[in-house]
Parts: C-alpha cells; sequence; structure tokens
C-alpha cells in the first residue's frame, strides 16, 4: 500500500468503533511502546491443523476449485540464498525474506533501508487489535507478509492469503525463521467472486503490485507500469470459501486487503463471510476504484452493512464500522456515499 500520509503522531492513535452490540466504544489512546497483550485468544493453529502432515511445518491450504486442501509443497525446497533482513515493529523484530530491492522497489526497497514498510498502517492495525483479544488478523494479499508477521509477533491468529509463489517462498521462510507456524496460516490462492484459474500480470519494479489477469480489472492496468505475466497460474477462491476452512473459528477479525484492482470482485465472494464474522474494520486501497461500476459496487457493499470510510487518523468521534483509507483518495469515497446515500 502506498500514497497515504498519517495526519498524526501514529504512535497515539485514538479508535472508536462498535462493539458487537452496535453500541459505541470509548475513545483511547493506544500508546505502543506499552507491553504487548500477552493473550493468544486463539488455538485455531495449534489444534485445528495437528491432524495435517505439514512437512515444512508451515500450515498451507489450497483450494484447488471444490474443496480445501493442506498443500504446503510451496514451503518446500526454498530458492538458495533468498536475501533476509529484520522487520522492525512497535512490539519487536522478526526476521523476513526480501526480493531484490533493486527489482522490488517499494515494500523490499523499504524493508533493506529501513527495517520497516508503512509503520504507521501496522500501528494502525494493531491498535485495533489492543482493543479487543478476541480480534484476529486477516491479510488478504500479504506480498511477503509484512502485516502478517506483525500482527502475528503482536501474539494474534493470522490467515494469510496470497497467490504469488516468488512470495509464497520468502514469506514461508519468515515464517519458520519467525518461529510463527502456530501463529500463522496461509491460503494459497487469489480471491475472486468465482472459482477459477487465473494469470498474475507483473508491475515493473513492484512485486507488490502483482494484479490478477482479467479483461475486467482495466483500473489496475492502466494506473500502473506493467508488463507481462509471471508463469504462475493460480486457482480463485471465494472469500466465502474460508468459512470453510478446515478449523477456522475466527469471530470477530479485521481485514487487510491490498488486491490491486480486484477489491470489487473478492467482497461480491464474500457476502456470506461479512453476514457471519463480525469484520470490524478493513483496511483496503480506493486509488484503483475513484470511479466506475467497481467504486460504486464496493460502496454498496460496505453502505449496506453499516461501515463508512475514513483516513487513518481522523477516527476522533466516529463510531462507525470503519473502512480505512491506505492512501489519500478518501475524500472523493466518502463525496460518493454521501450522493449515492
Amino acid at each position: 500500500m502506498i500514497g497515504w500520509q498519517a495526519g498524526r503522531y501514529f504512535d497515539q492513535m485514538p479508535v472508536a468503533i462498535l462493539n458487537a452490540n452496535q453500541t459505541k466504544t470509548k475513545n483511547v489512546l493506544f500508546p505502543f511502546t506499552q507491553t504487548i497483550n500477552k493473550m493468544t485468544p486463539s488455538t485455531f493453529s495449534q489444534i485445528s491443523h495437528s491432524k495435517y502432515n505439514f512437512k515444512t511445518g508451515v500450515h498451507v491450504f489450497r483450494h484447488d476449485l471444490t474443496k480445501w486442501n493442506a498443500d504446503d509443497s510451496i514451503c518446500d525446497n526454498l530458492p538458495p540464498n533468498l536475501k533476509k533482513t529484520t522487520l522492525h515493529t512497535s512490539h519487536g523484530d522478526t526476521p523476513i525474506y526480501v526480493h531484490n530491492p533493486n527489482e522490488d522497489i517499494h515494500v523490499s526497497g523499504s524493508l533493506v533501508r529501513s527495517r520497516t514498510w508503512e509503520p504507521h498502517l501496522l500501528n494502525l492495525m494493531a491498535g485495533h487489535l489492543r482493543k479487543d483479544a478476541e480480534l484476529q488478523f486477516m491479510d488478504l494479499g500479504a506480498n511477503l507478509g509484512v502485516f502478517s508477521l506483525a500482527m502475528a509477533k503482536f501474539g494474534r491468529q493470522v490467515i494469510a492469503v496470497e497467490p504469488l509463489s516468488i512470495n509464497l517462498h520468502r514469506f514461508c521462510a519468515s515464517i519458520k525463521s519467525g518461529q510463527f507456524t502456530e501463529k500463522i496460516t496461509i491460503v494459497y490462492n487469489a480471491l475472486s467472486d468465482k472459482r477459477e484459474n487465473v494469470s498474475l500480470g507483473i508491475d515493473r519494479r513492484n512485486v507488490g503490485g502483482t494484479y490478477i489477469v482479467n479483461n475486467k480489472n482495466m483500473n489496475k492496468v492502466k494506473g500502473s507500469s506493467v508488463g507481462g505475466q509471471y508463469k504462475d497460474i493460480v486457482m480463485t477462491a471465494k472469500l466465502d470459501d474460508i468459512l470453510k476452512l478446515p478449523g477456522f473459528d475466527f469471530k470477530k477479525v479485521i481485514i487487510k486487503m491490498d488486491v490491486e484492482g480486484y477489491e470489487n470482485f473478492v467482497l461480491n465472494g464474500g457476502h456470506n463471510f461479512f453476514d457471519q464474522v463480525d469484520v470490524q474494520a478493513v483496511l483496503m486501497e480506493w486509488m484503483w476504484q475513484r470511479s466506475g461500476t467497481a467504486a460504486k459496487e464496493i460502496l454498496a457493499f460496505y453502505a449496506k452493512r453499516g461501515y463508512k470510510p475514513y483516513t487513518p487518523g481522523n477516527l476522533e468521534d466516529k463510531t462507525d464500522k470503519t473502512v480505512l483509507d491506505a492512501n489519500a483518495g478518501s475524500d472523493i469515497i466518502k463525496e460518493q456515499l454521501a450522493k449515492q446515500s
């Protein structure tokens, strides 16, 4: 995620949203230098996955268009000489494996130079989690796993969805090095509103900009330096399918969604998920969905469920369920939402 700057000092972020009873929660400042919440609210990975023989120790599931299969082969026989650096978070450091920063100038470049990526957003997500020990984290479009690793370091269970093999090689290595095999579950699929095989497009010098090649994903194609495709042919699953992921028992979650122009398809495949799981906040980019049919679909989806878009840092008096903008486009979205309502 790129392009958004916090309007306040991000180490003390006031957050207010509706709880499960739709009553106002108290505005609270979260000093991120305080001791990490030691509670482990779920044993999702530790118990429910014990019957599966994960050769590498990393818990990986893959939907084959009909059912879920335990398959950690993507984490086996990793390429040699993967580049390793350190991810710094306000609740501790952890190893992270990255791409050549000359070939991935944004995420890998930042991690190599400064040992972090979007720390203001990492702290924002941790602030939401700190509010409630039962909140878990879902990372839709995990890339190298920055957000997943940081939230696992915070002590929460994580489901991370990522389709690109070269990202997963590094993510698997990071999970093992950081000893997060009992915290992070990987879903090796892309997400959509239908199950099919898809190709992944290349965003030059930005591996994090990988996108689903589809003639309906023109917002991404028009807005990036795209060129060519990866060799990967991946299967899509629906967000609704995660409800049947072996052992899935998350009751309340926050979601980070970074799917490069495919947000409307992911949401359209997740109606049941949002109906059955208490999704208290979503962090996503609006930059690919400024206008058109896709934007209208996204706004309608969230408005129907009582969500409103806010730029992180402007939540002082908000009591709604939130859709948090990861870049500077939220004013446009607010105007569209106002017109729609």
